[in-house]
């Protein structure tokens, strides 16, 4: 009974264990280098010579050894983890963001983990809380364009921790490193598109209680730029956190079946919303850009590939998760840093959407300055 116990133990062990991965052992071996050189070319690579350092590598990379990130951590005092707590609602945009940013920091041989973040729910009080007790190095938060600004709770939690880094869009002026991302810039720089091509009646549709000051901004600048501001030129198509299309058309129809479209020009809050406008103007009859000019926001990959091509905005994706990554690691390098603002406005992207010629001849944002401030 004993011996045909073991051997079906052994079957199964045989079938379905998974073979253990690599040592950092194995990798010196094969190499013919010492265990704590083998390491020293994943953590200290400026102590080992290039050639050992490639053959570490490549030999690490054929047995497939991956280092553990958590137990060099904490070797020195560190548990090389990062909490990324982002509004992970409205368009597939933020998800796109959160995997570049996740991306930048596994480059530095960080873990991140991210969860979705709203600073007006006390469950994200609690992950922060939380990520505090286990010991992650730093966090990274998004404090979205609707929230409030003043968070006595945020910012006790966030000096909990060695490093953090705010996502906001506009400077908060707390007690830590930020990185901001201006939109007002970029609709009124839609707005003197609009004006500069000859349209004369802008509307916007988004969700106004979200982004009043975006509609304030773009519809300034178009009285800035004597176009007329009709009454009703907020269309408002607000229903939960997520666009809802049938919503939308809903409003579409309600406001406008049978009755002229007033509007030249139309500022969408996302570019899935403008693609919903688009398909909704077509129905009218009414031509993109022909007859009405249409921008988006968010810049989805998708929007550079419709017919015609969406105008949108550059939200910076990449340039952000590369600030953010290079302010994190540099201040769990270096805690006495002074704290650093970086700022990245947004900018309009043209394309043919937006009818007329793109603003100064290219197909790129007006103006590509940006900032960097310490305090």
């Amino acid at each position: 009974m004993m011996i045909g116990t073991t051997g079906q133990r052994s079957r199964r062990n045989h079938g379905g264990r998974r073979k253990a991965g690599a040592s950092i052992e194995d990798v010196a071996r094969r190499v013919g280098v010492s265990r704590a050189t083998a390491a020293r070319a994943f953590s200290n690579a400026h102590l080992v010579a290039e050639a050992t350092r490639e053959a570490v590598l490549e030999a690490a990379q054929a047995m497939d050894y991956r280092p553990n990130l958590m137990a060099r951590g904490l070797a020195g005092g560190r548990t090389n983890t990062v909490g990324v707590l982002w509004s992970l609602g409205g368009t597939p945009v933020a998800t796109g963001e959160t995997r570049l940013v996740a991306s930048e920091l596994e480059k530095h041989d960080l873990m991140p983990y991210i969860t979705e973040f709203n600073p007006d729910d006390p469950q994200s009080e609690d992950m922060l809380g939380e990520f505090a007790r286990r010991g992650f190095d730093g966090v990274v938060i998004q404090i979205s364009g609707g929230t409030r600004l003043e968070y006595p709770w945020l910012q006790k939690q966030i000096a909990r921790f060695r490093a953090a880094v705010l996502v906001s869009n506009q400077p908060l002026g707390w007690d830590c490193d930020e990185v901001t991302r201006d939109r007002l810039g970029a609709y009124r720089e839609v707005a003197r598109h609009f004006a500069r091509t000859g349209r004369r009646r802008p509307a916007i549709v988004a969700a106004h209680h979200s982004n009043r000051t975006k509609v304030e901004a773009f519809f300034d600048e178009s009285e800035r730029c004597r176009m007329e501001v009709l009454p009703h030129a907020v269309i408002d198509v607000q229903k939960g956190p997520q666009v809802d299309p049938a919503h939308v058309r809903h409003v579409l129809d309600t406001r406008f079946t049978g009755r002229e479209f007033p509007f030249d020009a139309v500022m969408a809050g996302n570019d899935e919303i403008a693609i919903l406008i688009s398909a909704w103007l077509m129905e009218q009859g009414l031509r993109v850009p022909d007859d009405v000019a249409l921008v988006g926001f968010d810049d989805m990959p998708i929007s550079a590939f419709l017919f015609p091509p969406l105008a949108s905005a550059d939200r910076r994706h990449e340039e952000t998760a590369v600030e953010i990554a290079a302010l994190l690691t540099s201040r769990l390098e270096e805690p006495d840093l002074p704290t650093r603002l970086r700022e990245l406005p947004m900018h309009f992207l043209w394309r043919t959407s937006a009818g007329g010629p793109p603003p100064d001849g290219g197909s790129g944002p007006v103006d590509t300055n940006e900032k960097e401030t310490q305090t």
